[in-house]
């Protein structure tokens, strides 16, 4: 009995020795002293004791605690295998814990190891159907699955996931809903993209009201939703869930910066496809610092940061830098994971991708065929996944063995839900090959090419200017289906081909406009109201800093730099926020279903009357001129080319008119600054040399527009609506010399002896206008806007000579026209916001703001700024996304300001300038300039203008007119001062 207190007595001191030293360890570990914690530890040789230390280092969450917790338990395990005979559930159980220490390590073959012990032994002591086994299943599973082995995996997961649920009460649901996330993901990878939505959609819904937003979890189930998304090509759907969760992340406290990272990864990646690079650049860059700091380093997890970032390097063209990166993420992949994991396959596909863009396929193919072997053998030969890298390899490989990629690739995605945009490229691919020996089932190719294109375009996400990127990467595709229908006799359906291709966008926001609209949700609303007042506040200060006359020159632009810096954030910030109210907005979503006219209603109701439509379609390889006339006549395609003679005047070599080439022409002949002394394209007018060079270029160019067999058509036509393309919307038709004098005087342009022009950027469009009712004459209101009262000394100079032009204005319509007028003090933005609804005629004389950015969101009209900045709607310019939300019910508004018809051009699409913002708030015509105007000629022009349409003339014919009384005055007979005003719009 003695020996037995003594026994007990020694065992309690031990025990007691035991727990004192855990708590020692455990608060050194909480204090920051890792390595003391780790001394104390080494002393512990208790099972349950050193687990309990290890999970303390565990969660600390640096490499340091991460080392040393698997150190710790490894002595554990030791501990635990030499009682496992009398004590096997504890040693299933610390098998199990380790396993997930391995797998988040990254450790996949460990984790598998670890987990499958625990399997065996709780198989055998526990029942069958017991939980314990059934989640040691599940991780097995998910451990397959990491390392890409998806039979197996789908083998195991499903029948252990229906254990563990009919075993989970309502207070552990949140294991119910991980489960069920890591079956979306298996579905996922096997290409099951609408099993994985159905799946992920009811557990958002569930965890949502169950758990709530605040749960760490939910904010990484929204992102695997967003990713199927993604996958499904439903970028709308993703871009909204992948801002929520990051917000989610950055609001966490703690926040967990790889979670962060994650997430910023993530959405980076969606701009990026989208095809926002700028704002894509500066997230991925932030991803991959986070990256690094929270992950340790090598870990296989920065495989993605680092290769995502090299994504986006190869798509803008920085090739060797991307190369690096790529090969930084292969050495990642192939330390951490198997050789035959599918990411290392993708970072494979990635880098041959590459290195076929640099012209290295014998490089790129060994990367090629390693990328597509192993994808077969995890994904099985169907998947959609291996199409993509078959795809790829037929880059590389002969015309015979890349066809059989692109057939049998072709065939896979044809059943597929997901990647579209690799079915695009397989069918654009083939159509190569078949082009000179099937040719019909080429362009039986573009024509299904084009088909995808258009179904994924409404789930682009984000504003206009997104889904114009969109189209504009896809413009030569149907280039090249138009030209093959030409070739093929068929010019009505090439016709048809290139109208599907133009202004898609903009017929987006003139159905979308003003269609079931509601409040703003008040979150996005604050953040407008935000960052509105925010670049209202830093635009004051440069303004003030700029003008700064107490600091020195190099003081003064440092202040300034930082001032510029910080208003380029806020504008893209708002730019991002514009995107997402659209995405918000049902009628944005829902409005992408419009069907551009045919080639039978475009002669129908597009074409004027008495007249003639040319639409030209400009492309990499060449341009093509189609010439529609009213019904029945048939419908004319003609090739244009540069002749010899016109190549040497417009700098260019000779052969077809390529974009690259008609933008080199068009950039020489426009103005780059108003004055009497400059003429098209800068040529000095004041000598008889520049005025020649001039006139033969303007010439030269209308030679190569116009084909001489047309001209007499055109000659003869009352009217003539032009469809410009590429850098053709930069230049006013007018403006063309049909016959070279010595001077502008001496010559005859297009003005002088060719029909009247309007201008549309699409038929359909032009059709849509004429649709739109007109305002009753016995109403008629006008509403004119001129000299706002710029401060002195500021950035922009006044304008007195459209005080004038506004007299003019007012004194052509007396009688014709109610005229309210807004000049000075009063140009005030809420004033003039107010008085544009319920005018017939609108005439904006201020100074014009282009925006380079993307979308052009920030280009307006600059107003009588405000006492001090107010914010809102009032800080003193009309900008290009307020314009849009406006109701007009103008007839024609007149934009007499600074290149108020000029912006950023983008293929198909047309230019994004502020007279595109009058069209969608509701103008039925527009004239807009296309370069900067001088004050004088314009306020002549004006008035002469709106005499000829209080006398009755039509816009388009009183412009005309007014054009030509300009011209006939000696000091304005140059193009500078009488072209630049063109009309966009109804007839």
């Amino acid at each position: 009995m003695r020996l037995l207190i003594a026994l007990l007595l020694t065992l309690l001191a031990s025990s007691t020795a035991v727990a004192g030293e855990v708590e020692d360890a455990l608060a050194r570990i909480e204090a920051g002293d890792l390595a003391g914690a780790v001394q104390l530890a080494e002393r512990v040789r208790d099972a349950d004791a050193l687990q309990k230390i290890a999970e303390a280092f565990y969660g600390v969450g640096s490499s340091q605690g991460e080392e040393a917790a698997l150190r710790i338990f490894r002595e554990a395990l030791a501990l635990r295998e030499a009682r496992a005979a009398e004590e096997p559930a504890p040693l299933a159980d610390l098998l199990h814990d380790l396993s997930g220490v391995h797998y988040n390590a990254g450790s996949y073959a460990e984790a598998e190891d670890a987990e499958a012990r625990a399997l065996a032994i709780r198989s055998r002591i526990y029942p069958e159907g017991d939980v314990r086994t059934a989640e040691s299943r599940r991780d097995l599973a998910l451990c397959r699955l990491a390392e890409g082995r998806l039979a197996e995996a789908a083998s195991e997961l499903p029948p252990a996931l229906a254990v563990i649920e009919a075993a989970t009460g309502p207070e552990d649901w949140l294991q119910v809903a991980v489960g069920r996330n890591y079956l979306a993901e298996l579905y996922r990878l096997q290409g099951r993209y609408g099993e994985a939505a159905r799946v992920l959609e009811d557990l958002v819904a569930q965890a949502g009201e169950k758990l709530g937003e605040a749960n760490p979890r939910f904010p990484h189930f929204l992102n695997n939703l967003a990713g199927i998304y993604r996958d499904q090509d439903r970028f709308d759907e993703a871009e909204t869930l992948l801002r929520r969760s990051l917000a989610l992340r950055l609001a966490a406290s703690p926040r967990d910066d790889g979670d962060v990272a994650a997430a910023t990864l993530n959405l980076a990646e969606l701009y990026r496809v989208q095809g926002k690079p700028a704002e894509a650049e500066p997230l991925y860059t932030d991803a991959l610092r986070l990256a690094r700091g929270a992950l340790p380093q090598g870990s296989p997890e920065l495989l993605e940061f680092v290769s995502q970032k090299a994504v986006l390097d190869r798509a803008q063209g920085r090739l060797a830098r991307a190369q690096g990166e790529f090969e930084e993420a292969l050495k990642l992949a192939e330390a951490g994971l198997s050789p035959d994991h599918p990411r290392v396959a993708q970072t494979r596909l990635d880098l041959g991708g590459l290195l076929a863009d640099r012209g290295r396929c014998p490089e790129a193919r060994p990367h090629f065929a390693r990328a597509l072997a192993v994808r077969e053998q995890v994904f099985g030969p169907e998947h959609p996944d291996v199409a993509e890298a078959l795809t790829a390899e037929a880059r590389c490989l002969s015309p015979a063995a890349a066809r059989a990629n692109l057939d049998r690739a072709l065939s896979i995605l044809g059943t597929s839900e997901a990647h579209r945009a690799s079915a695009v490229e397989a069918l654009t691919r083939r159509a190569d090959l078949l082009e000179r020996t099937d040719r019909q089932r080429a362009r039986q190719d573009l024509e299904d090419a084009l088909r995808l294109v258009e179904t994924m375009r409404p789930h682009r996400g984000g504003g206009e200017a997104v889904r114009a990127a969109f189209f504009s990467r896809h413009a030569g595709l149907y280039a090249r289906l138009a030209r093959a229908e030409v070739d093929a006799g068929r010019p009505d359906r090439a016709l048809a081909v290139a109208e599907r291709g133009r202004a898609r966008a903009l017929l987006d926001q003139l159905a979308a406009a003003h269609v079931g609209e509601g409040p703003l949700d008040p979150a996005l609303a604050a953040r407008r109201t935000t960052l509105t007042a925010e670049m209202a506040e830093i635009g004051e200060r440069l303004t003030y800093e700029r003008t700064r006359k107490d600091l020195e020159p190099k003081a003064r632009q440092g202040r300034v730099r930082v001032l510029e810096e910080q208003l380029d954030a806020a504008t893209r910030d708002f730019r991002l926020l514009y995107d997402e109210i659209r995405n918000a907005d049902p009628a944005w979503r829902q409005v992408a279903v419009e069907e551009p006219a045919g080639a039978e209603a475009i002669q129908r109701d597009a074409v004027p009357e008495e007249g003639l439509l040319l639409l030209y379609q400009v492309s990499a390889e060449g341009s093509l001129l189609f010439v529609v006339p009213p019904p029945p006549a048939p419908v004319e395609a003609r090739s244009l080319s540069v002749p010899r003679e016109a190549a040497a005047i417009l700098g260019v070599r000779a052969g077809p008119l390529t974009a690259e080439a008609l933008a080199k022409i068009v950039a020489r002949l426009r103005p780059e600054a108003p004055g009497g002394t400059r003429g098209i394209g800068g040529l000095s007018t004041s000598s008889p040399s520049g005025a020649a060079a001039m006139i033969a270029g303007l010439h030269a160019l209308w030679k190569v527009l116009v084909p001489a067999a047309l001209w007499p058509r055109l000659a003869t036509a009352r009217t003539v609506l032009v469809l410009p393309d590429g850098a053709l919307n930069l230049l006013p038709f007018e403006s063309l010399v049909v016959r070279a004098g010595a001077d502008a005087k001496a010559s005859r342009f297009w003005l002088d002896a060719g029909p009247v022009l309007r201008y549309a950027p699409s038929a359909t469009l032009a059709r849509d206008l004429a649709r739109r009712p007109v305002p009753p004459r016995a109403s008629d209101l006008a509403l004119v806007v001129s000299d706002p009262a710029y401060p002195s000394g500021g950035p922009l100079g006044r304008l007195p000579g459209t005080a004038r032009e506004a007299e003019a204005v007012q004194d052509a319509l007396r009688g014709a026209a109610e005229v309210e007028r807004l000049q000075g003090n009063a140009a005030r933005e809420p004033a003039v916001r107010s008085a544009l609804p319920g005018k017939r005629y609108l005439h904006l004389a201020t100074h014009g703001l282009l925006d380079p950015g993307e979308g052009e969101l920030f280009a307006g009209l600059a107003l009588t700024p405000p006492p001090s900045p107010a914010g809102g709607e009032d800080d003193g310019f009309l900008r290009l996304h307020e314009i849009y939300g406006l109701r007009l019910d103008a007839d024609l508004a007149v934009l007499s300001a600074c290149e108020s018809n000029a912006g950023r051009v983008v293929a198909g699409e047309g230019v994004f300038a502020l007279s595109r913002g009058f069209l969608v708030a509701g103008a039925r015509r527009v004239v807009a300039s296309q370069w900067p105007v001088d004050d004088a000629s314009t306020a002549s022009l004006m008035g002469e203008l709106y005499r000829e349409m209080a006398a009755g003339s039509d816009a388009a014919f009183a412009l005309r007119d007014a054009k030509r009384s300009l011209r006939r005055d000696r000091r304005w007979a140059d193009p500078l001062f009488w072209a630049p005003f063109v009309l966009t719009g109804a007839e």
